[in-house]
């Protein structure tokens, strides 16, 4: 009697004690047998795994490597995994997400033939979820681009046609991305020119752009079974950053570029990367990115100050009409009309003084210049003569050899410009 009761007595308490639920990263990952759609839970599942991406797909070919991405991730979470590893034509599995260009469609086609039409198959209704997915992820334009190959994604069995998700994936790659000899040229040749990309696409020298367009290049040849080994990916990356404005950047990578080419120093081109944006991430938030050398900052001031100068100089000059011809009139700066004064260009005779008053202004004349202006033969800088202009040529000629402007140069140039806007401001008053 006593052992009947605790029998019962524990029978209830194993039908009380909940029942152990395997461990699974998703719910969709629970199991792999079908989902009962019919069930509350099940229509929950079912909506879930179907609701489209906020940003919808618009079919540029640069933003595909993102929406792949997002697929991978929807893909994970909904447990899709069973169906997009995929036999190629040598028997080996390959992830449709992650191998896409080595693929064929014949391979795909063939996997999903095996469990597209079968019943009680969770595989069927995976392919079904990742294809509505799918399908309402993209905007109008590509879908109707899509829809005109709807016979590159449909699988008709007994008359009945099935709807495939990875084939439908397949096709919005092959229109995106048409896998062609092309494609993987023209990605070779944007590589090797990473220095241009660098100075007219990225803004600031933004080095996290920079690395993510480097990426979106390389997963576009690893697609399409194109390879290129570190050391070939490293030099383009050092050809590209070689192009940044900031000289402390510049200097960085030319010191990892030693290391990692001479020194015997191993890194990927991921490392070097996640170098780079650490010191660009930090330089930024000091604030002290593409700041410049001092000779720099007394360049940007001196040509603020030029800026200045002919600001005031132009002043006097707004409202200037045309004359009925269109042109303007005579005296206008901007019809290349205006004459110097007689006066300017006429010597002083033998004995007489080379300094006068015009104006209330004293003015000199000047053996180089030929004129009368505001500084004496003397204490002529030789400004806009023909020496000083030779001279200048040929140091333009010997500076323009070299790789980066020299900022003596630079500083020297806009010193000359600002020094003749304002002798140019005394003699004409």
């Amino acid at each position: 009697m006593a052992a009947a009761a605790a029998g019962a007595a524990a029978a209830v308490a194993a039908a009380a004690a909940p029942v152990a639920q395997p461990f699974a990263l998703t719910p969709a990952e629970v199991d792999n047998n079908p989902i009962p759609y019919g069930t509350t839970e099940g229509k929950k599942l079912y909506k879930a795994a179907t609701t489209p991406l906020e940003t919808k797909f618009d079919g540029e070919s640069d933003k595909f490597q993102l929406f792949l991405e997002d697929v991978t991730q929807h893909a994970e979470e909904h447990n899709w995994g069973p169906i997009l590893r995929i036999p190629n034509n040598a028997g080996a599995q390959r992830s449709l997400l992650h191998h896409i260009g080595k693929l064929t469609e014949a391979n795909i086609r063939d996997h999903e033939s095996t469990f597209i039409n079968a019943q009680n198959s969770r595989d069927a209704q995976r392919t079904t979820q990742m294809y509505y997915f799918i399908y309402h992820s993209l905007e109008s334009d590509i879908r109707k681009r899509v829809t005109n190959e709807r016979s590159r994604y449909i699988i008709t069995i007994n008359d009945r046609e099935y709807y495939s998700g990875p084939l439908l994936l397949k096709a919005i790659a092959a229109l995106v991305q048409v896998d062609t000899a092309s494609v993987v040229a023209d990605v070779h040749a944007q590589l090797h020119s990473l220095d241009s990309y660098m100075r007219t696409k990225v803004d600031d020298c933004n080095i996290e752009k920079f690395n993510t367009h480097f990426r979106d290049l390389r997963t576009v040849l690893s697609n399409r079974s194109e390879t290129l080994n570190d050391t070939q990916l490293n030099l383009h990356l050092f050809k590209g950053y070689s192009a940044c404005s900031d000289t402390d950047f510049l200097t960085f990578v030319m010191n990892l570029k030693n290391q990692v080419l001479y020194q015997g120093m191993t890194l990927s081109p991921d490392e070097i990367m996640t170098l780079s944006l650490r010191y660009y991430t930090d330089k930024v938030r000091r604030e002290e990115w593409n700041k410049g050398s001092p000779d720099h900052e007394q360049i940007i001031a001196l040509t603020a100050e030029l800026q200045s100068i002919k600001g005031r100089d132009n002043k006097g000059k707004k409202g200037k009409k045309k004359g009925k011809d269109g042109k303007h009139k005579k005296g206008d700066k901007k019809g290349n009309n205006k004459k110097m004064p007689k006066w300017r260009t006429t010597p002083p005779k033998d004995g007489e003084s080379t300094t006068k008053v015009v104006n209330d202004k004293t003015v000199h004349w000047c053996a180089n210049h030929k004129q009368w202006v505001a500084h004496t033969t003397a204490s002529c800088k030789g400004i806009n003569t023909d020496k000083k202009r030779n001279e200048n040529d040929s140091k333009d000629k010997k500076d323009s050899s070299k790789k980066t402007p020299d900022a003596k140069f630079q500083f020297r140039k806009a010193l000359t410009a600002i020094i003749e806007a304002s002798d140019s401001d005394d003699d004409d008053e």
